[in-house]
């Protein structure tokens, strides 16, 4: 197999069992992977607008409302129209979805600790390297 489809592969085999992974072990919890998206950028940007929202996660804004719906239906989120434009949503976590949000944090990190454990010092600051090298490509190609 070429080396740029191996590296294709592994990237693909990757994303399908971080978000396998992560989402069995979060499913007692009321928030998904997405949700846990917006509810970080949320409670970063307390008071963001729906449009913030929608743009930082690359959703359209239908879909965003779509997504806040459930997060307010699980008492996670609130929304606060704005005084001035009542077309404008402000957006906060409420103290159960902070709760929530901290919970899943530290799951995760637990999740991710196990897995760095496993791996050598050396093969780690490749990984953080390469790592770093991918995300500024991606954030300079947009």
């Amino acid at each position: 197999m070429e080396k740029k489809t191996e590296i294709i592969q592994a990237f693909i085999e990757l994303k399908k069992f971080w978000f396998q992974h992560m989402g069995r072990h979060m499913e007692d919890q009321a928030a998904t992977i997405l949700q846990y998206e917006a509810m970080s950028y949320i409670y970063k940007h307390p008071g963001c607008a729906m449009k913030e929202l929608s743009l930082h996660m690359d959703i359209s804004i239908s879909s965003a409302t779509q997504l806040t719906n459930r997060l307010m239906q699980s008492y996670l989120l609130a929304r606060v129209q704005d005084e001035k434009d009542r077309r404008v949503i402000h957006l906060n976590l409420t103290k159960t979805g902070e709760k929530e949000l901290k919970e899943k944090g530290k799951r995760m990190e637990e999740k991710i600790q196990l897995i760095i454990d496993a791996i050598p010092q050396k093969d780690l600051e490749d990984f953080l390297r390469i790592q770093k090298d991918i995300v500024s490509v991606i954030y300079h190609k947009k």
